[in-house]
């Protein structure tokens, strides 16, 4: 695991972490994770607890997935007409996003602020 945490690293962003109370971390956590596999849910940290920052970082990121969810089923409800390269792209991005959804919510379990690689910035909500 020594690989995968120096991989996870390179998207840590250090100035959001060193913001998290780490009594926050440990209360909030599972609150935190939960969202990341239904992403219907990406408010239910800051309902929990809207003053802590890490419910606040964690809330901006699933909610930033959830809109890219969105975007990413249209496209492939697009590409789904075409036969077997549509099928493919649509298995393919879907296993895509189901790793990135565990790889953040890892993040979330050690504590870390791990943004989404290039849209994790776009919104700032909670």
């Amino acid at each position: 695991m020594n690989n995968f945490d120096e991989f996870i690293e390179k998207f840590n962003d250090r100035y959001a972490q060193n913001s998290f109370n780490p009594a926050d971390v440990q209360k909030n956590m599972a609150v935190a994770i939960i969202p990341y596999f239904i992403s219907l849910l990406f408010f239910l940290p800051v309902v929990c607890d809207s003053k802590a920052a890490f419910c606040r970082f964690h809330s901006n990121q699933q909610l930033t997935l959830f809109i890219a969810e969105i975007a990413l089923s249209v496209l492939m409800a697009i590409f789904a007409v075409i036969p077997i390269l549509g099928w493919l792209l649509d298995v393919l991005l879907s296993l895509a996003l189901l790793g990135i959804k565990c790889i953040l919510a890892y993040g979330t379990y050690k504590g870390k602020a791990l943004r989404i690689p290039f849209i994790g910035s776009f919104l700032q909500v909670f």
